[in-house]
């Protein structure tokens, strides 16, 4: 008796183990086969940022993994309810300890899927202006145009205001010029249009704007407003400026009766 009931015993083991083998090998290669085909056709997206993919890959497989093994603890007669309620308990107060880096990590989710940026663009958020270097999970880092390194978190960035400098491929470089009240107006505005024409950093379509904008301390100034490439804009108005001054010089135009402190319009 006592051997029927140790072979009874250990035939139900024997069938648990290998009811475990199989729940394992089967769900090994249905992970494969579902992150398999989620990989593919997430590459197959071109909206979504490849820097992404492994990382829903992963998260993925850890969740199927989950359910794996939920499965295998009820194949062994655990009651799995309360595991679950535990999981959920202990998974809420993660989230609850990791509120802020699980906001970064969605923040570069969204930004990866959204693409307000790309690496490259200057852009300016949550305070800091620069140049994009990487956009990762947790933050995107940027470099100054004094080369310093700047990560912003990105959950920082999605709730923010984007100002992206380089997406749409031109900027507008704007300068004052202070003129003596009793110049040739129309010869002014044809210097500072002949200063721009013949410097091929700016464009001339759209035209630039050349107006009298109001009286300075002893003069009249004119405004110019005028497009260039987004890579030529921090080197374009002091093009702009040079040019301007030697067809002045070219055209006899007169400078301001008193010394006057031109501003850069920002």
């Amino acid at each position: 008796m006592g051997s029927l009931l140790a072979l009874g015993t250990g035939a139900s083991i024997l069938f648990m183990i290998i009811k475990a083998v199989l729940i394992l090998l089967i769900g090994y290669i249905v992970i494969n086969l579902v992150t398999g085909a989620v990989k593919k056709s997430l590459e197959k997206n071109p909206k979504i940022d490849p820097m992404l993919h492994g990382f829903l890959v992963k998260v993925l497989r850890i969740l199927l993994w989950v359910v794996v093994i939920v499965m295998l603890l009820q194949a062994f007669g655990v009651n799995t309810a309360s595991l679950v309620a535990i999981i959920g308990a202990a998974g809420i107060a993660v989230a609850m300890a990791l509120k802020d880096s699980l906001a970064n990590v969605a923040g570069g989710i969204l930004i990866l899927i959204n693409k307000p940026f790309k690496r490259g663009d200057e852009i300016e958020v949550a305070g800091q202006t620069g140049i994009v270097d990487a956009i990762d999970i947790m933050t995107t880092q940027l470099h100054t145009w004094d080369n310093k390194i700047v990560r912003v978190p990105n959950g920082a960035i999605v709730t923010s205001s984007v100002v992206n400098f380089t997406e749409s491929g031109l900027r507008r470089v704007e300068e004052s010029f202070g003129v003596a009240p009793d110049s040739d107006f129309e010869k002014v505005k044809a210097a500072i249009r002949a200063a721009c024409a013949k410097d091929p950093v700016f464009s001339m379509n759209p035209e630039p704007v050349i107006g009298a904008s109001g009286n300075g301390d002893g003069s009249v100034i004119f405004d110019c407003k005028v497009w260039v490439k987004t890579e030529d804009y921090y080197g374009a108005i002091y093009r702009l400026r040079e040019g301007v001054a030697a067809e002045f010089a070219a055209a006899g135009v007169s400078g301001p009766k008193k010394t006057l402190r031109v501003m850069q319009v920002e």
